[in-house]
């Protein structure tokens, strides 16, 4: 990268507006891996003050904001970022539609907000498909590898697993490498062990070109997620998490949990100041980790009720990622609905969903809690005072679809009312008590 600053400098200044926006932005991004942040900083708000808004320009500032710690810009230059990509990704090249859809879907993670990231990552691993990009197309599925390792564990996960497993390290960069390497070990904890992530991770701990930032990601991770499947940790891994006293507050704070191995009052007051050093997201996994390691029934059960209200102010497709992750450690394992029959509300966890303008649903929700299961020509009758008809099975599967939509915003419980062509119940996972 100094050779290629010096060869910028040898170009000089061009005449044309849009090559001194390229000539702004280049010299930032070599900035930025000099390590020279703030002087990536000021070229990039000259080149945006100076020549217009440009995505990638936009991009590359809301990553700088991020590696300063400066989170309230980083956050209002999220949100610009992800305004700009809706309102000009039909005009993008493959490469800077891809790029900017895997970004924001990382700063969407670290908000945790996991679904609207998976749907991206989704996303550029369909327009790398069409377009043949097949560096982009790896790129996209080590994000997917991710997700599906840390929060979905869904049938996925072997699949996307197999397929970076098979490919050799000569086809790829060695930033590529690694980024493949973290997502294979995430996938190795929960698919097969810790043994074989551990492998991967000392394989990599000496290559020349890992940097030390890199292996202290690689190594807290590691630690979070064997630590937060009870998995127990080699003695040489709790040696070397030293080196994460030299990270950031997150990792600082996945080492002494490593280290200590109970969590106790005092270390969760000191979770609690770290808050505006870490994002959202990962003071989540910090706070489920913690509630695995806590020491003693009534402070797991403290935590446990708040994850459970902090995942209630996310948005119902994310907390539905966060619950599936979280759930073996804190949620019970049958979901309880309260349905006020008086006043048509129904909670959950202390949230609550006025149903009292939407009649048919509320009796539908009410014939349901007095039998969790009912034909079809019972409920039909009951809501419409109607013999079965064609139109009538259509407007119950509509009814039935409209209140599981209702009930997900509420409770991130997928399909609460099951429906077949002749039975319509409460799933058997779940419990809806009608209370007065």
């Amino acid at each position: 990268f100094e050779g290629a600053q010096e060869i910028l400098e040898r170009i000089g200044w061009p005449d044309e507006i849009r090559q001194q926006r390229i000539m702004l932005h280049l010299r930032s991004q070599i900035q930025i891996h000099l390590g020279d942040l703030d002087g990536a900083k000021s070229n990039l708000i000259r080149a945006e003050r100076f020549f217009g808004e440009n995505i990638a320009v936009l991009r590359d500032l809301a990553c700088v904001y991020y590696q300063t710690g400066e989170m309230v810009q980083w956050l209002h230059h999220v949100e610009r970022l992800r305004e700009r990509l809706l309102r000009c990704r039909d005009s993008l090249s493959a490469q800077t539609e891809i790029q900017c859809k895997i970004i924001l879907g990382k700063f969407l993670e670290e908000l945790g907000r996991v679904a609207e990231s998976s749907d991206l990552y989704h996303e550029a691993q369909l327009r790398a498909e069409n377009e043949q990009r097949e560096d982009l197309l790896r790129l996209s599925i080590i994000q997917r590898l991710r997700v599906e390792a840390l929060f979905s564990r869904g049938t996925d996960l072997s699949r996307l697993y197999t397929r970076l497993l098979s490919i050799p390290k000569s086809d790829i960069t060695f930033d590529l490498h690694v980024e493949r390497e973290h997502g294979l070990l995430l996938a190795e904890i929960e698919l097969v062990g810790p043994q074989h992530g551990w492998l991967r991770l000392m394989a990599l701990k000496n290559h020349s070109q890992l940097t030390p930032a890199d292996f202290r990601l690689l190594l807290s991770d590691f630690l979070m997620e064997s630590m937060a499947r009870n998995h127990s940790i080699p003695q040489e891994a709790k040696d070397i998490a030293q080196v994460l006293r030299e990270g950031d507050a997150y990792e600082v704070e996945i080492g002494k949990i490593a280290i200590q191995e109970k969590t106790t009052v005092a270390d969760l007051a000191r979770l609690n100041e770290l808050i505006p050093e870490i994002s959202w997201g990962c003071y989540l996994r910090l706070l489920t980790l913690h509630h695995q390691t806590c020491d003693g029934p009534n402070l797991k059960s403290e935590i446990a009720r708040k994850l459970t209200l902090l995942l209630g102010d996310l948005p119902p497709s994310s907390r539905f990622f966060w619950m599936r992750r979280v759930q073996p450690q804190v949620l019970t394992l049958e979901p309880k609905l309260h349905f006020d029959v008086r006043h048509h509300v129904v909670s959950y966890q202390g949230k609550q969903l006025d149903l009292s303008k939407k009649r048919t649903l509320c009796s539908l929700l009410e014939q349901l809690t007095q039998n969790p299961s009912l034909d079809v020509d019972t409920l039909i009758r009951s809501l419409w005072q109607s013999d079965f008809s064609p139109e009538h099975l259509h407007r119950l599967r509509m009814t039935a679809r409209r209140l599981n939509e209702l009930l997900f915003e509420l409770s991130a419980i997928p399909r609460v009312i099951e429906m077949t062509s002749d039975r319509v119940s409460i799933k058997g996972s779940v419990s809806v008590t009608a209370v007065s």
